[in-house]
């Protein structure tokens, strides 16, 4: 072997090492008949890809089913049949928000978020509130009027879904800062689904479902 090649693999173990210590490859060591194996695979992930027209950026994005425009990071719910429903729930909380300077984010996580729903499985979902205008520096409490006016939003909403959506209502500045039950849960598996671009950022940076590195 040159040493031209020695450097070549070296280069790509040290790449491969970066991006496992980064989460996004899984490393496994097997036994076949001519020796000792690694193999390296890429653990499930969602590509976000902002793009700039200017700059002449392109992406192809294949789904399943039609995309909904209104609703396109909707597409990551792994199973279609609570994929539907979630787009349904987020109608609601469309509707709902009509008019409001700033707009709620939903984080999804548990069974369906993981891809393993059932006929049984009710749609747990992260509803991140933002910060009350005027609020004192440090407040953390969700504003109280947002939380019900979303509350009724989902009841009405329920009606026309196969599956019940079990909201978790927070404050913004609770998720960032938090990291226990719920939270923590949401921020291991969490699939954004709904989310203003400001806020979204840091909400995303937050879920280990998310990478964003560099080579």
């Amino acid at each position: 072997m040159s040493d031209h090649h020695r450097r070549m693999i070296g280069y790509s173990l040290e790449h491969l090492r970066f991006l496992e210590d980064s989460g996004i490859v899984r490393k496994e060591v097997v036994t076949t008949e001519v020796g000792r194996e690694t193999r390296y695979s890429l653990r499930p992930y969602t590509l976000l890809v902002h793009i700039d027209p200017k700059k002449g950026a392109f992406l192809k994005f294949e789904t399943p089913d039609d995309v909904d425009l209104s609703f396109p990071l909707a597409e990551q719910v792994p199973q279609a049949e609570f994929r539907g429903d979630v787009k349904t729930y987020l109608r609601s909380f469309a509707r709902a928000c009509q008019g409001w300077r700033r707009k709620p984010s939903v984080v999804l996580f548990g069974s369906v978020a993981r891809g393993e729903g059932t006929w049984k499985s009710d749609i747990d979902a992260l509803v991140i509130l933002p910060s009350e205008g005027g609020a004192r520096k440090g407040r953390t409490r969700p504003p109280r009027r947002a939380e019900e006016t979303l509350r009724k939003g989902l009841a009405k909403a329920a009606d026309k879904a196969k599956h019940l959506l079990k909201p978790h209502f927070v404050g913004v500045e609770e998720f960032l800062a938090g990291d226990e039950g719920v939270l923590r849960e949401a921020k291991a598996e969490g699939i954004l689904v709904w989310g203003e671009l400001t806020v979204g950022r840091e909400i995303w940076r937050q879920l280990k479902r998310y990478r964003t590195i560099t080579i």
